[in-house]
């Protein structure tokens, strides 16, 4: 009985064992899997060739609108609640009492709801005023509210490029064109709100024509 007995058990952990072995290499390819995710994060992201330098006004990405509503709000939250502390032990510290606690916390209801209207409304604003273009003599970038302002950049200028894309603008798929030039005034000028495919291929334009220009 006891032989019997030692060949079921054994017969019964066989196919456990048996799939043990797959379980395994499943989750080493799942790790791998992970850290080629990873690096190709990492990498940049594909050119947009087919954008080259025919002088037409371009918008910004729609989602920059998105991404700005979202980093306005995360920024607004944090003041919202640091004037709220301040308020708070300020209050608590003096001897403020009824209608000057009620009208300090108004004053800061107030502020604070001006703000959030601002964070999600000001993009929306600022979106339909953004202009670039690229053009045989450089990079001209239009932006402004109440007050326009039209930079221009000569190909004769630029120093050097580079892109940055922070963590909400991967998120969107964004990416922040940042051009150095010489001088001193407005010596870097970025444009935001870029499809980050498009950003590269911007930047490989300047390159191009900056070293083309420098051999000129």
């Amino acid at each position: 009985m006891n032989e019997r007995n030692r060949a079921i058990t054994r017969s019964r952990l066989l196919p456990l064992t048996g799939c043990s072995r797959p379980l395994v290499r499943y989750r080493g390819s799942m790790a791998a899997m992970s850290e080629q995710d990873s690096s190709i994060e990492d990498t940049e992201p594909e050119v947009e060739h087919t954008f080259m330098a025919d002088g037409i006004d371009y918008k910004l990405d729609p989602n920059w609108v998105l991404a700005s509503r979202l980093s306005g709000g995360i920024g607004a939250v944090i003041v919202f609640a640091a004037g709220l502390i301040g308020l708070l032990v300020v209050v608590f510290a003096s001897d403020w009492r009824g209608p000057t606690v009620l009208l300090a916390f108004g004053v800061w209801f107030l502020l604070s709801a001006a703000l959030a209207a601002w964070t999600q409304i000001g993009p929306a604003l600022r979106y339909k005023r953004h202009r670039y273009r690229l053009n045989e003599m450089g990079l001209r970038i239009r932006r402004g509210l109440l007050w326009h302002a039209e930079l221009s950049v000569p190909y004769s200028r630029i120093q050097h490029t580079d892109v940055s894309r922070g963590p909400i603008e991967r998120w969107f798929g964004l990416s922040t064109l940042i051009v150095h030039t010489a001088g001193t005034e407005n010596a870097s000028i970025s444009l935001d709100g870029l499809p980050a495919p498009r950003a590269y291929r911007i930047r490989d334009l300047l390159l191009v024509a900056v070293e083309t220009d420098d051999a000129v």
